[in-house]
């Protein structure tokens, strides 16, 4: 093999393997981390749908980039992980 193809063959792959990650925007619903642009498809607030949130981020919330823990919004607070995903709950609930 010659260094074209060679050089050829490395493209190809790279955007192979570029190909398999989702193309889903962050604040949009998904189903799984593969949906997503940063492979992490999170629960929304209440556990209201799934959306893609940005991959240094904690929480989701419909059509933003997603929150760090701490956040207030919309009476709800951004909560460390439940079984490794952080999510948006009530601040009225008792049991979040």
């Amino acid at each position: 093999m010659n260094k074209k193809n060679v050089g050829l063959l490395i493209i190809t792959l790279f955007i192979s393997v570029n190909s398999l990650a989702g193309s889903t925007a962050n604040g949009s619903r998904c189903n799984l981390d593969s949906d997503c642009g940063s492979n992490k498809c999170w629960p929304g607030p209440d556990y209201n749908g799934k959306y893609c949130i940005n991959a240094a981020k904690n929480c989701a919330w419909p059509n933003k980039d997603g929150y760090f823990y701490g956040k207030t919004k919309g009476g709800k607070v951004c909560l460390a992980p439940d079984q490794g995903r952080a999510y948006f709950c009530s601040t009225k609930k008792s049991d979040c």
